[in-house]
C-alpha cells in the first residue's frame, strides 16, 4: 500500500525544473522568478536608474544590465556577468527586469527597454558618471567584449579622476 501511495505522490509532483516558478506563483508572482545576482542591484523602475546616474561623480563607473526573467540567455549569462563584476567590485552595478505581464508597469518597462536600443537581451550599458560610454547586447560568446568595455570605462574614469586632482 505504501508503494502505491509513493508512486501516486511522485506522479502529482511537478518536474524539478518547474519548482522555482511554482514557488514564485505561490508567492503571488506571475511568470518566471527574478534572476538572482550577487553584484547587480535590482532597480524597479527607469526613474530609479535616472536617480542613480544623476548622483554619480564623473570618475565613477556604473554598469546597467537589462534582462528579462523569461530570457534563457539572461539566466545563462547572469553567473558570467557576476563573475566579471566580482573582478571589478569598485564599480556600481544595477539591473532592470522587463516583465511583460500585461500590466501597465510591465508595458512601460518594455517600452523603456526598446527606447534604450535593447534589441537583444541581456543588454548592458556602461557609464562614466552620467555619460553613456558603451551599450551592447552581451551574448555568451561576448563576455570578453564586455570585460574590455569595463576596462575602457575604468581607464576613462581614472583619467577623469587625474584631471580633477590637477584642477
Amino acid at each position: 500500500m505504501k508503494l502505491a501511495v509513493a508512486v501516486l505522490v511522485g506522479a502529482v509532483h511537478p518536474p524539478a525544473h518547474r519548482l522555482p516558478q511554482r514557488a514564485a506563483i505561490a508567492m503571488g508572482l506571475k511568470g518566471p522568478p527574478p534572476i538572482p545576482s550577487k553584484h547587480f542591484v535590482s532597480l524597479t523602475s527607469p526613474g530609479n536608474l535616472t536617480e542613480a546616474l544623476a548622483g554619480a561623480a564623473s570618475d565613477v563607473v556604473t554598469v546597467v544590465k537589462y534582462q528579462a526573467p523569461w530570457c534563457r540567455t539572461c539566466r545563462a549569462m547572469a553567473p558570467l556577468l557576476d563573475r566579471q563584476a566580482n573582478k571589478h567590485q569598485e564599480l556600481r552595478y544595477f539591473s532592470l527586469e522587463c516583465r511583460r505581464d500585461g500590466k501597465a508597469a510591465g508595458e512601460r518597462m518594455h517600452k523603456f527597454f526598446v527606447e534604450r536600443g535593447a534589441k537583444g537581451l541581456p543588454f548592458v550599458e556602461v557609464y562614466r558618471g552620467d555619460t553613456l560610454l558603451e551599450a551592447t547586447t552581451v551574448a555568451p560568446t561576448g563576455v570578453e567584449a564586455f570585460s574590455h568595455a569595463i576596462g575602457r570605462a575604468i581607464e576613462a574614469a581614472q583619467r577623469a579622476r587625474a584631471q580633477l586632482e590637477l584642477a
